[in-house]
């Protein structure tokens, strides 16, 4: 009985002493007794007790009733990046690609966005600076390049340039060969009947139109393009306090869309002297961009004894910092005129 007393002091709260005459049993304490406006979690060893919001039982409980699909990663589409991201991107999360202006930043993001999406998971991709239209023509370009390679056109063959690439075309809304422009009509038409309805492009500075984007379709990827060109709602002073006010918003926006975001990052100038791995500073305003980011990926030019007439640029992708798994870089293969990477190939640290 003496321990049943403590027990009942604990449940209740109270500091007065318990009267033994006042209790006949535990059962006898209903869960008006013991609480008022207290929140209770369940926990197995003892029927009902308060914690507060912040205690290990409150978290564990939160967790198990989470929908499990907000634990399931979602892969880039890219193998060898999926690997070392524990399978892909992971809602609640931040992605940050870095990179020397014109490296292919945007255009390893915009296939990202086209393999996320040929997965039928909503992708969004807020640019501050290229014309959304842009966006859509690197797309498409992408796709007619990836259909006829599928055809048999060879991407290492400079005389199927023409075969492969319609970005010039579409950027003039001219094309010469009737033949080619039916092919094109049909292969996008058919990309928009199957996937159009799950990438949104949109065009701004603001992060409340991002935000306001995010919420009206929650159940989405992220691509911010690019973060340093973003504007908060709120004041700052300094252009580092820029950012830093950017990363809190979008701080906020993943974890109330439960989302993972995927932001480019520039570099500092002094980043961009060198083709060797940077440090994480070099990220522009990187401040919190170090300590906010789950992963940091550095695109840098891989051989620089391949000249640059060529069909193709070997690319260095350098894994900075990764929460989830291993640090490691990757070569790849990168295609500009056809807005293809590929031939990716690991290389541990």
């Amino acid at each position: 009985m003496i321990e049943d007393k403590k027990l009942v002091e604990a449940l209740k709260g109270k500091k007065e002493e318990v009267m033994e005459d006042d209790i006949e049993t535990l059962e006898d304490i209903t869960l008006e007794d013991v609480m008022e406006d207290e929140q209770l979690v369940e926990y197995p060893d003892i029927q009902k007790e308060p914690y507060s919001e912040h205690s290990l039982i409150t978290i564990d409980k939160e967790y198990e009733e989470e929908e499990d699909n907000l634990f399931e990663p979602i892969p880039t589409g890219f193998k060898q990046l999926d690997d070392i991201l524990v399978g892909g991107l992971m809602p609640t999360n931040l992605y940050i690609f870095s990179g020397k202006p014109g490296i292919g930043k945007s255009t390893f993001c915009i296939q990202m966005m086209q393999q996320i999406a040929a997965q039928k998971h909503k992708v969004i991709y807020a640019t501050s600076e290229m014309n959304k239209r842009v966006i859509m023509f690197k797309l498409y370009n992408l796709v007619f390049a990836i259909n006829q390679a599928q055809r048999g056109y060879d991407l290492d063959d400079t005389f199927n340039i023409n075969n492969l690439s319609i970005f010039e075309e579409l950027i003039h809304k001219k094309f010469k060969d009737a033949k080619k422009k039916k092919l094109y009509e049909d292969i996008k038409n058919n990309y928009l009947k199957e996937f159009g309805k799950y990438i949104y492009i949109i065009k701004t500075k603001k992060t409340q139109e991002v935000i306001d984007i995010v919420k009206a379709h929650p159940d989405s990827v992220l691509i911010s393009d690019f973060i340093q060109k973003l504007e908060p709602k709120r004041t700052y002073q300094s252009d580092k306090q820029k950012v830093d006010e950017v990363l809190k918003e979008l701080d906020e926006l993943k974890d109330d869309c439960k989302i993972p975001i995927i932001a480019i990052s520039s570099l500092n100038r002094t980043g961009y002297n060198s083709n060797k791995q940077e440090k994480m500073s070099s990220l522009k305003e990187s401040g919190d961009l170090e300590s906010d980011a789950t992963a940091i990926f550095e695109i840098t030019q891989g051989d620089n004894d391949i000249p640059s007439d060529t069909l193709t640029k070997q690319i260095s992708i350098k894994c900075a910092k990764n929460r989830f798994g291993e640090l490691c870089d990757f070569k790849a293969t990168y295609y500009p005129n056809y807005g293809i990477f590929t031939k990716f190939d690991k290389e541990k640290k």
